[in-house]
């Protein structure tokens, strides 16, 4: 079935744009890496409740709420790394830091495209 307008809720997306290798005060390379993200932009998607639970481990709680989101849109830019604001908008002086969701599966059908994201706290 194809997703209709009227269920697409405004969300806000970042996409993982590679990795740049981090250099020291002098300029040398110093093997390490930092990701690069794009600026953060509307998109319109239907999207399911959260599910999942929050556990009381040994060294705090795991939170393994995950977020289902589907799409008709067979050129949808988001992938596995795409950041996601749901239910919040971007908070410019953060510099793209207070998202609360990532993208961590892709699956794409003959006519839709459905993706899984998990809740993080940043």
């Amino acid at each position: 079935m194809r997703t209709l307008d009227r269920n697409k809720q405004l969300i806000y997306i970042s996409l993982y744009e590679g990795r740049e290798e981090i250099t020291d005060r002098n300029g040398n390379l110093t093997g390490e890496y930092t990701q690069s993200y794009s600026e953060p932009m509307k998109y319109y998607i239907s999207y399911a409740q959260e599910s999942g639970v929050t556990e009381l481990e040994g060294f705090g709680q795991a939170n393994n709420s995950t977020l289902h989101l589907v799409t008709c849109d067979m050129k949808c830019p988001i992938d596995e790394h795409t950041r996601l604001w749901i239910d919040k908008e971007p908070d410019e002086s953060l510099n793209g830091k207070d998202y609360n969701f990532v993208v961590i599966g892709r699956f794409k059908g003959l006519q839709s495209i459905k993706f899984t994201a998990q809740r993080v706290d940043v």
